[in-house]
């Protein structure tokens, strides 16, 4: 997902969904907490109540995160676990930047 560096960085804009849980995939979902994230190097993990977030980098004006949502709030994270969604983070954002997917469409979701 990303956010717009100039406008509203509270409200992600998915370019693509995987969602085990609904057919159709939900793109409605109460976003977690964003603040703070861009200011640290990516890749960053950062785990919340029902919610884990990495961010991946930035291009252009706009921001980029892999947000998992619906995960249990009282479980933590194992090593291994964090393990395989840093390896995961590293792909997409190698698919963003190194392969150029954030530049391939001027606006993906046409705003």
């Amino acid at each position: 997902m990303w956010t717009s560096q100039g406008g509203n960085a509270g409200v992600p804009e998915p370019l693509f969904v995987l969602d085990l849980a609904s057919e159709p995939a939900r793109t409605e979902f109460t976003p977690p907490s964003l603040e703070g994230l861009d200011a640290t190097e990516p890749p960053t993990l950062l785990e919340q109540e029902g919610s884990v977030v990495v961010y991946l980098g930035s291009r252009d004006d706009r921001k980029w995160f892999l947000i998992l949502d619906g995960r249990s709030p009282s479980e933590p994270l194992d090593s291994d676990a964090k393990e395989d969604l840093m390896f995961l983070a590293g792909e997409c954002a190698g698919l963003l930047f190194f392969r150029q997917l954030a530049d391939a469409e001027e606006n993906p979701n046409g705003k």
